[in-house]
């Protein structure tokens, strides 16, 4: 697959507010989201009579998001849920939604960008929300509007409010890992063009877009800190199934991150699944041998149309007795020596802001 530089240095995300009343939208400000070459001239915000508004104006076909928002204290919420309100309507847009996250003072401890249920082409005022908690150790909570690399969208009636709701969120930090594939999540390149869901044990994820794109997929993850791993080599196992795989693969992944950078991965790129297939076990093996190692994700995913099913997950300590099948070095030296491939983009809705964001 074609290699895209979504998160060359982390995708830019840039705060110019900070604001004493995030409810007032004429102290919010710009953010940028950087793709290839789009950068904050490629993206329009401003508010009126009431209303934000932020529209995509660069050329069209790039890989991009641009944002607009706040930040404000957390300690007012500590203990407590958060909710951000607001109504939002799109216009001939690739995807519109609203964020909110939650940082400490080194990372993002919880994060929701709606893309999941976002509005995509011309869609009227919709009512959106998000609920994080703000756990304790929180220092800073950051929310806005988020808008793809097409259209426009604009909001109104923005407020935040403590609530008792269920928290609605795509991350929380985790020490640790889950093997429930009900606690994992979906993210994709993508947004429309896949399914994913857990049910009796077993991850599906599938094509619903006639659409085709080569470099679209969708995976369903496990993402947490590598701390107790340093020093080991680990393997991440499951049983796969496939059904009427073309245009690309299915498979299992794994990768190990630093800070803003990749460290090793395996995404089964070299002996991916086609086609229809009943249930096989693969694995996929890493070293964590570097003391700068932050996070492990492992996962199932498609690329391309069909469906592949995933079900008895594992993840263990192995011997260097078993071989490791990292082709990150393969995979740089095959793409001129960039640090990040097409799998960059398997947390990009759950990670493009606040993997980038430790202000």
């Amino acid at each position: 697959m074609k290699m895209v530089l979504w998160l060359t240095l982390g995708l830019i995300f840039s705060l110019n507010c900070f604001a004493s009343n995030p409810e007032d939208i004429s102290t919010w400000g710009h953010m940028e989201g950087k793709v290839k070459s789009a950068n904050i001239k490629d993206y329009a915000f401003h508010v009126a009579n009431g209303e934000a508004h932020l529209a995509y104006q660069g050329e069209a076909g790039l890989k991009s998001f641009g944002a607009a928002g706040t930040d404000f204290d957390a300690a007012p919420f500590i203990g407590k849920k958060l909710k951000f309100s607001a109504e939002i309507k799109s216009q001939n847009s690739e995807y519109s939604s609203i964020w909110l996250r939650v940082n400490d003072s080194e990372k993002v401890i919880a994060f929701d960008n709606a893309t999941d249920r976002s509005l995509i082409g011309t869609k009227d005022w919709t009512n959106f929300q998000v609920v994080l908690p703000v756990n304790p150790g929180a220092e800073h909570i950051y929310a806005g509007l988020i808008q793809g690399a097409k259209g426009s969208m604009s909001a109104r009636n923005i407020s935040f409010s403590v609530t008792d709701e269920e928290s609605t969120a795509n991350y929380i930090f985790k020490s640790d890992y889950s093997l429930n594939l009900d606690e994992w999540r979906m993210n994709f390149s993508d947004v429309g063009k896949f399914k994913a869901w857990s049910e009796n044990g077993i991850a599906t994820i599938k094509r619903i877009s006639d659409t085709y794109n080569d470099e679209s997929f969708a995976t369903w993850f496990e993402y947490f800190e590598t701390s107790q791993f340093i020093g080991k080599r680990v393997q991440f196992s499951a049983e796969v199934k496939t059904e009427n795989v073309t245009k690309g693969y299915a498979g299992i992944w794994m990768r190990v991150d630093g800070k803003l950078k990749k460290l090793q991965y395996d995404n089964m790129k070299d002996r991916g699944m086609k086609g229809t297939t009943d249930w096989q076990t693969h694995t996929v093996v890493l070293d964590i041998t570097d003391e700068k190692s932050k996070h492990i994700a492992f996962g199932g995913l498609l690329s391309g149309n069909g469906q592949v099913w995933i079900r008895n997950v594992s993840f263990s300590p192995v011997g260097k007795n078993i071989a490791s099948t990292n082709i990150y070095q393969r995979e740089q030296e095959s793409n001129n020596n960039s640090n990040f491939s097409q799998f960059d983009l398997a947390l990009l809705f759950g990670t493009f802001i606040y993997n980038t964001a430790s202000n």
